[in-house]
């Protein structure tokens, strides 16, 4: 296993490479893991038992339900104090930013390479990554930089079963000799090489902008 994870933690050579697939959290976009768990643990009754919680979040990751019906969800197991406002805030606690030269990046690797987003997420979160990019970093649709973006809850699947990578190989006619994908999660690395791709482990809190600079 740890030969397996040196490997994965080593990026193949830029000539390659074709396609880029990049996860979002941890990667792009800096969130904290346990922030939402802290947060939904001060609002939540204490006798509910967390997997219902986490069975919700994992539902909401593959679209099975729109916002409106996450909230309501979630908020029969909240204190009767707690708001429709206060779900969000805590849902989105996850999410911390990012940082400019992370989107420097992206724009000179988009003039070399094919570049992609593969995400596990929902709505909410993508609407506070919009707002926070353009009230931050005066970018309007950061999903721009892409030539396109693949999220959980639209596709109705999410890493890392094999079925989503196998789907965006079938879409984008990728070569997955030629197609890196990015990750910080180990498992999802894991089942993407699976797939044939090549992959690369990202360390959390490493800078990505400083691990890809020689690539553009």
């Amino acid at each position: 296993m740890i030969k397996m994870i040196e490997k994965y933690n080593t990026l193949p050579s830029p000539t390659e490479i074709e396609c880029i697939v990049f996860d979002l959290g941890n990667v792009l976009i800096d969130i904290d893991l346990d922030a939402t768990k802290r947060e939904f643990d001060k609002i939540i009754l204490p006798q509910v038992h967390p997997n219902l919680i986490q069975a919700l979040f994992l539902q909401y990751e593959i679209g099975a339900f729109e916002e409106p019906i996450f909230i309501k969800e979630i908020a029969a197991f909240c204190k009767k104090e707690i708001n429709k406002n206060a779900i969000i805030v805590a849902w989105n606690k996850i999410l911390i930013g990012t940082n400019s030269k992370r989107w420097e990046l992206i724009n000179q690797l988009g003039k070399k390479y094919r570049l992609f987003v593969l995400s596990n997420t929902n709505s909410t979160h993508i609407d506070w990554v919009h707002n926070d990019m353009k009230i931050n970093h005066n970018i309007d649709n950061f999903e721009k930089y892409f030539e396109k973006v693949y999220y959980s809850h639209l596709m109705k699947k999410r890493k890392p079963n094999l079925d989503i990578y196998h789907s965006l190989i079938l879409q984008e006619k990728f070569d997955p000799k030629t197609t890196l994908f990015i990750d910080d999660n180990y498992d999802n690395v894991h089942h993407a090489f699976c797939t044939g791709l090549q992959v690369y482990h990202h360390k959390i809190g490493d800078e990505i902008s400083e691990i890809m600079k020689d690539w553009v």
